[in-house]
């Protein structure tokens, strides 16, 4: 089963405003998106710069061991019935990894957007527990995320089987 990084801690969500108090984070956490009961909001009538690192902290997984498999997903919608390009940057630390966008979506109903990432862009992650990602829209429209994750491919077997035998002979 693949593994899921799930937003633990906001960095800098500065461009988005969050439908209730606190924080951007646990917002768009949820493994069940709960569509417009919790999510982070945006005109996005204008994309300013983003100065390098933003966005939210993701839960650590562990390095698969491969390149490939690599997907950001966002569960998106737009108010009104126009075109809205989508678009995700990822650091690891303070280091640019990724970024992908999607144009011409338009959907006022929730719809998930999956952005997978190239072997180039994955072998940058060198670091699972320090991976940072922004959801981002350009349109002249009020725009909402309700849910981030990253999946990953699980660990090789032959890794979770060593490991299971060594909790068991209670080395772990």
């Amino acid at each position: 089963m693949a593994q899921i990084a799930r937003p633990i801690q906001d960095v800098d969500m500065s461009i988005w405003t969050p439908s209730s108090g606190g924080t951007y984070w646990n917002l768009i956490d949820d493994p069940t998106p709960d569509e417009d009961s919790t999510y982070i909001w945006r005109d996005a009538s204008a994309s300013p710069p983003i100065p390098t690192p933003k966005g939210v902290l993701l839960s650590t997984v562990s390095d698969p061991g491969v390149d490939t498999g690599h997907s950001v997903t966002m569960r998106v919608r737009q108010e009104d019935d126009v075109d809205v390009t989508w678009k995700y940057t990822m650091w690891c630390g303070n280091t640019f990894v990724a970024s992908g966008s999607l144009d011409s979506v338009n959907s006022q109903n929730y719809i998930d957007l999956t952005y997978n990432l190239s072997t180039v862009q994955a072998s940058g992650i060198t670091d699972y527990s320090q991976l940072k990602i922004l959801p981002e829209a350009s349109a002249g429209v009020i725009v909402r995320c309700t849910n981030l994750f990253l999946t990953v491919p699980s660990l090789p077997s032959s890794t979770s089987q060593r490991v299971s035998t060594l909790m068991l002979l209670g080395a772990g």
